[in-house]
C-alpha cells in the first residue's frame, strides 16, 4: 500500500470514528431531551439533539453531511424503538429532525460568512432569523401535522407552537455555547489572563448562587414574587458586557439548566399554571432574555474590534508618516550637501591651520604654555563646531519620533541663513533677516523647523530665476502676534504665485516647477500643522510672494517688537 493510500485509509477511518461518535452523542442528547420535560407532561423544554447535529454540520465539510445526518437518524430511531414508539411516527420524526437541522446549518453557512470570533450584528440577526424563527416555526407546520395525525396531540396550533419554541430556545441557548466550546477545544481560543479568570469565576459564582436561590430554593405558588425572576438579569448583562458572546452563552446555559432543574423539582416561578403553560413561560423567559443579550454581546465585540482596527490603522499611519518624514529629511540632506561641505570646511580648515601653527611654534623651540593653550583651545572650539554640524546631520536622518525641545526661533533663522548663503550666492541672490526682539521660544523639533525654513528659502531662490540680478533678495523675518504665537515669513522678489495655483500650493504632487515632485510644500504644511501651527502664502504688492507660518509659543509671553 502506497503512503498516499495509507493516508487516505487513515483519513477514512478517522471520519468513520467521528460519524460513530456523533451517533452516540446524538443518542445521549435524545435521552436528555426526553428527561427535560415538566412533570406530567411530554413537552420538552429543550431539544439538545437539534443543537448537536447543527453544530457538527457547521464544523464538518458539506460533502460529509449525509454520513453524520444518517448516523443521527439511526441513533434517534434506536432510542424511539427502545421507548416503543410506532415505527411510522418514529420515521416521520427522523425525517423531520434531519430536514430541520440541515436547513438551519445550510442557512447559517450560506448567509453568515464571518468567523465565530468576528461576528457582526448583522450575522447575529441572520442567525436568529434562520435558527430561531424561520426554520423552527416553518418546519413546525409539518411536525405538528404528523404529530396530530399519529394521535400524539390534540391541538394542532399548540403542537406547532411547542415545536417552534422548543427548537428556537435550543438554538439560542445551546448552539452558540457548543460552537464556542468546539472553538476552544480546537485551540483557536485566546489566552485568558489571571484577572479575567478571577472576574469570570466571581461572575460564575454569582450566577450559580442567584440562580439556585431563585429557581431551586423558592417554593412555587402565589406567595413567590414574580419580580425575583429578574434577579439573574444584572449578572447576565455583566456577562454580555465583559465577556462577549462566550460569556453570555455560558451564563445563559447555567441559568437555563438551573431554571429547568428547579421547575422539574417543584421550585421556582414556573409552576403556577398547567404543565404546557408552565413550559411556555419558562421557554419565553429564556428566549426573550437570551436573544437581546446575544445581540448586545455581538454588538459590543464588533465595536471593540472596530476600535482596535482603528488604533491599528492610526498606528500604521503614524509609522507611514515617520517614514515619509525620514525620506524628506534624507532628501533635504541631499539638497544641503554643498552647504554642509562649506560649513565643515571652515572648522576643519581652522583646525588644520591651528595645528600647523602649533607645530611651527614648537619647532622654533619657544616655551610659552599660554600661547599653546590658546592654540589648542581654538582647535577644541573648531572641533566642537564640526561635531555639532555632524550631529545635526545625524539627527536629520535619524529614524523615530523627532525630539522636541524649546527653540529660539531667531537663533534658528540665523543658522539657516548662514547655511543657505552659499546656495544664494549660486543664484546671485542675497539673504537678509529681520528678527524680532524678545521673541518668545517655541517648542518643537528644531530639525523639522529648519527643514521647513530651508525648503521655503530654496523655493524663494528658485522663484527668482527670471528676476534681474540686482533685485534678487530673500527676506526672512520673525515677529510675535501678541496672541501666544510667533510668525515667521520668507519673502522673495520673483514672479509671484499664479492665481489658479494658490488654492493648491500645499497639495501633494502639485507643483509649478518643470522638474518638481510636488511634495516639498505638502511636507512643509504637515510639519507646521504637527507643531500646532498654520501656514499660508500671498503675493506682495511690489512683486514676489511671501510664505508665512505661525507657531504657538511655549508659555505666555508679551508681544515681540520688530527691528
Amino acid at each position: 500500500m502506497s503512503s498516499m493510500e495509507k493516508k487516505k485509509a487513515e483519513s477514512s477511518g478517522w471520519i468513520a470514528l467521528q460519524v460513530f461518535l456523533t451517533g452516540v452523542v446524538y443518542y445521549v442528547a435524545t435521552e436528555i431531551a426526553w428527561a427535560l420535560c415538566f412533570p406530567n407532561s411530554k413537552v420538552s423544554l429543550l431539544f439538545p439533539p437539534h443543537a448537536v447535529l447543527v453544530v457538527i454540520l457547521l464544523l464538518v465539510p458539506v460533502r460529509h453531511w449525509w454520513a453524520y445526518t444518517l448516523a443521527t437518524v439511526i441513533a434517534h430511531f434506536i432510542a424511539t424503538q427502545q421507548a416503543h414508539w410506532p415505527v411510522l411516527y418514529a420515521l416521520h420524526c427522523e425525517a423531520f429532525d434531519a430536514v430541520q437541522n440541515v436547513l438551519v446549518a445550510a442557512g447559517i453557512r450560506l448567509f453568515i460568512k464571518s468567523p465565530l470570533k468576528r461576528l457582526m450584528l448583522r450575522d447575529a440577526l441572520v442567525f436568529v432569523l434562520i435558527a430561531v424563527i424561520i426554520v423552527p416555526f416553518g418546519t413546525a407546520f409539518w411536525g405538528a401535522a404528523f404529530t396530530i395525525s399519529n394521535g400524539f396531540g390534540t391541538n394542532y396550533w399548540v403542537e406547532w407552537r411547542n415545536l417552534g419554541i422548543s427548537n428556537g430556545v435550543t438554538a439560542v441557548v445551546l448552539v452558540p455555547a457548543l460552537l464556542l466550546v468546539a472553538n476552544r477545544l480546537s485551540g483557536r481560543g485566546g489566552r485568558v489572563t489571571p484577572t479575567r479568570m478571577v472576574e469570570g469565576s466571581l461572575l460564575g459564582l454569582g450566577i450559580v448562587v442567584v440562580g439556585t436561590y431563585v429557581f431551586a430554593n423558592l417554593p412555587s405558588g402565589p406567595e413567590t414574587s414574580p419580580a425575583l425572576l429578574y434577579a439573574p438579569i444584572p449578572l447576565l448583562i455583566w456577562a454580555a458586557l465583559r465577556f462577549g458572546l462566550s460569556g453570555i452563552s455560558a451564563a445563559m446555559l447555567v441559568v437555563t439548566f438551573e431554571a429547568i432543574w428547579g421547575a422539574m423539582h417543584g421550585h421556582g416561578p414556573f409552576l403556577q399554571q398547567s404543565p404546557a403553560e408552565n413550559a411556555l413561560a419558562l421557554q419565553m423567559f429564556l428566549i426573550v432574555t437570551g436573544t437581546p443579550l446575544m445581540f448586545l454581546s455581538v454588538l459590543l465585540e464588533d465595536d471593540r474590534r472596530s476600535q482596535q482596527a482603528l488604533l491599528e490603522v492610526e498606528d500604521d499611519a503614524r509609522r507611514h508618516r515617520e517614514q515619509i518624514n525620514l525620506l524628506s529629511r534624507v532628501s533635504l540632506l541631499g539638497e544641503m550637501t554643498a552647504s554642509l561641505a562649506h560649513e565643515l570646511n571652515q572648522p576643519l580648515s581652522a583646525i588644520i591651520s591651528n595645528a600647523n601653527a602649533g607645530m611651527r611654534y614648537i619647532e622654533t623651540g619657544r616655551d610659552d604654555p599660554a600661547r599653546l593653550r590658546d592654540i589648542l583651545g581654538d582647535v577644541e572650539s573648531d572641533a566642537h563646531r564640526a561635531y555639532d554640524i555632524i550631529s545635526n546631520v545625524r539627527n536629520t536622518i535619524k529614524k523615530g519620533d523627532p525630539a522636541r525641545r524649546r527653540i529660539d526661533l531667531n537663533e534658528l533663522v540665523t543658522n539657516v541663513a548662514h547655511v543657505v548663503r552659499p546656495d544664494a550666492v549660486g543664484y546671485s541672490s542675497d539673504v537678509e533677516t529681520s528678527l524680532a526682539k524678545d521673541l518668545p521660544p517655541i517648542e518643537g523639533d528644531p530639525v523639522q523647523i529648519q527643514q521647513v525654513l530651508v525648503n521655503l528659502v530654496s523655493n524663494a531662490l528658485d522663484a527668482m530665476r527670471q528676476t534681474p540680478t540686482g533685485r534678487r533678495k530673500v527676506e526672512i523675518s520673525t515677529a510675535g502676534d501678541g496672541e501666544g504665537k510667533v510668525r515667521l515669513s520668507v519673502r522673495d522678489h520673483g514672479t509671484g504665485i499664479p492665481a489658479e495655483a494658490h488654492d493648491r500650493l500645499f497639495d501633494q504632487f502639485f507643483t509649478t516647477k518643470e522638474h518638481g515632485l510636488g511634495m516639498g510644500l505638502a511636507i512643509v504644511r504637515s510639519i507646521v500643522e504637527a507643531h500646532g501651527g498654520k501656514i499660508d502664502a500671498e503675493n506682495v504688492a511690489d512683486g514676489g510672494a511671501r510664505f508665512h507660518f505661525t507657531l504657538p509659543v511655549t508659555k505666555k509671553h508679551d508681544g515681540a517688537r520688530s527691528v
